[in-house]
C-alpha cells in the first residue's frame, strides 16, 4: 500500500470466501475502497449473511458456465446509493434517459434476452444448487482413498455455506495433471485448468516479483466436470479415471 493506492480488489476464488473481516481492516486502516471479485460466488453466505454485503461493491458473473447464468454479463452490488447511482450512468453510456449526460460511460446493459433467461433459471436455483450438492458429495466421496494423487484444492472457510461451484483437485506434480487430463479426453471427459497460466506468467517480460506459490498451484490443479443433473454415479465414473 502506497500513496497512489486507491482499492482493495480481492477474489473469493471458487466461491470460497476471502478474508473478509482482515480485508476490511486493512481497507479502514488506509481509507481505501474495498472491491470483491465475487465471479464464482453467487449464492454463497458467510457468518449468517450473504457474501455480497462484504466490502464496498461486489462483482458477481452471469456467464454460461456460473451456476446461476444468464448467458452472459453480470451484475455489481453496492452498499452506497452514490456509487450505485454512477455505476447505473456509467452502464448507459453516461446517459440518463434522452437529455442527461454525466461523465464518461459505456454500453454495460443486461439485455432483455439475458434478463428473461437470469429469470428463467432463478426460478429454479434452488434445484440447480441442489443438484450440484449431490454431485460434490460423490466426488468427496469417491477421493477417499486417491489422496496420495488427488485431492480436493482448498478448505471451506469455516462459518460459510459454499455453493458447489466447482470441483478442482490439486496433484503431486504437473506431469501428474497431464496423464490424468490424457485419459480424461480418451473417454471425451473436458476438465479444465482453472487457472492456468499464472497470471505473472502471461507476459512475455518476466515480472519483477516471481509468485512461486501461484505457480506452483496453477500448475497442478484441475477442475473436474460439475454440472446441474450430473448424477452421482457419472461423478465416481470420472473419479477412477484420475489413478
Amino acid at each position: 500500500i502506497t500513496s497512489k493506492t486507491e482499492a482493495i480488489l480481492a477474489t473469493h476464488v471458487f466461491g470460497n470466501p476471502c478474508d473478509c473481516e482482515a480485508l476490511e481492516a486493512i481497507a479502514k486502516k488506509h481509507g481505501l475502497a474495498l472491491i470483491f471479485d465475487a465471479a464464482h460466488a453467487f449464492g454463497v453466505t458467510y457468518k449468517g449473511k450473504s457474501i455480497l454485503e462484504y466490502g464496498d461493491a461486489s462483482m458477481v458473473s452471469l456467464h454460461a458456465t456460473k451456476l446461476f447464468h444468464a448467458v452472459e454479463g453480470g451484475f455489481i452490488v453496492a452498499k452506497d446509493p452514490v456509487i450505485s447511482e454512477k455505476m447505473e450512468w456509467m452502464r448507459r453510456f453516461g446517459h440518463k434517459g434522452t437529455e442527461e449526460f454525466h461523465g464518461v460511460g459505456t454500453n454495460a446493459k443486461l439485455s432483455e434476452f439475458h434478463a428473461a433467461m437470469g429469470l428463467c433459471n432463478l426460478n429454479h436455483i434452488d434445484e440447480i444448487l441442489e443438484s450440484r450438492r449431490t454431485a460434490i458429495a460423490a466426488y468427496h466421496q469417491a477421493l477417499i482413498g486417491l489422496e496420495e494423487a488427488a485431492q480436493f484444492a482448498f478448505n471451506i472457510r469455516e462459518d460459510c455455506e459454499w455453493n458447489s461451484s466447482y470441483f478442482p483437485v490439486l496433484f503431486n506434480s504437473e506431469s501428474d495433471l497431464l496423464s490424468v487430463i490424457a485419459r480424461l479426453q480418451t473417454e471425451n471427459v473436458h476438465a479444465r485448468r482453472y487457472f492456468y497460466p499464472a497470471l505473472d506468467g502471461m507476459f512475455n517480460e518476466p515480472s519483477a516479483i516471481q509468485m512461486n506459490v501461484s505457480r506452483d498451484v496453477a500448475s497442478r490443479i484441475l477442475c473436474l466436470p460439475l454440472m446441474s443433473g450430473m448424477t452421482s454415479d457419472l461423478a465416481r465414473q470420472v473419479v477412477r479415471l484420475l489413478s
